[in-house]
């Protein structure tokens, strides 16, 4: 299994019409205050970022939680349909270790790698297909060519959009100093849910509940969106 370890917060595509022929973007880091031309492959990009996490039941509990927060019953299927899919296959791998004998070392060894590889690539690669799923559209509209929405368009883009806000490390670092600073009742109450491990599906689960937030009519079962995001790769 090709693992990759450097995954990109902010997408390449969306970088591209800044840059120069050598793939270069002029940017102004204020922290040195000084001008500097990184390559796209080095711009928002963090070792492992996306990798996941098995849960704890106060880490489910937690998650549970901000599901029940949700504006309608369809965000809240839809965000439930996240977590069943985003961590299922921690339960397949439980399930096939046990029907694994002691005899069986190698068979076990290649099942470990199996659950690595999701571990550490499952969001990268589910984040990419989304941005797949919009690239169309952004082509069309960077071209000025009047564009035709529809629903269908409209809830794919706006979808894609809200995952490209929460998805970043800057929404990570403030949600994180949002917990630290008056996150400590929901920590004593949880006192084995660590924000870390919640995270990732947590911005996705947000992600729905403001890009559906106004075409409950639209909303589909997340196990049918996300395999025709993942077709597309």
């Amino acid at each position: 299994m090709n693992i990759k370890k450097r995954h990109h917060y902010v997408w390449q595509h969306y970088l591209q019409p800044w840059t120069d022929q050598n793939n270069r973007v002029v940017c102004y880091f204020k922290e040195h205050k000084r001008f500097g031309e990184p390559n796209t492959k080095s711009i928002g990009v963090e070792g492992y970022f996306y990798r996941s996490h098995r849960l704890t039941d106060d880490d489910l509990k937690y998650l549970q939680s901000l599901i029940e927060t949700a504006s309608s019953p369809y965000q809240q299927d839809i965000n439930q349909d996240w977590l069943k899919f985003l961590q299922q296959y921690y339960l397949l791998n439980d399930h096939l270790k046990s029907s694994v004998s002691s005899n069986e070392d190698q068979k076990a060894k290649d099942l470990e790698e199996i659950l690595f590889g999701l571990e550490k690539m499952l969001f990268e690669e589910l984040h990419t297909a989304i941005e797949s799923s919009a690239k169309d559209i952004l082509n069309t509209l960077r071209s000025g060519t009047q564009f035709k929405w529809t629903d269908e368009n409209r809830i794919n883009f706006l979808f894609y959009m809200m995952n490209q806000f929460m998805r970043t490390r800057r929404q990570k670092i403030k949600y994180m100093q949002v917990v630290e600073q008056s996150g400590a009742a929901r920590l004593r109450a949880l006192p084995n849910w660590c924000p870390e491990r919640t995270w990732n599906i947590q911005a996705i689960m947000l992600a729905t509940n403001l890009g559906f937030s106004d075409l409950p009519h639209m909303m589909v079962p997340v196990r049918e969106l996300v395999t025709g995001l993942v077709s597309m790769r």
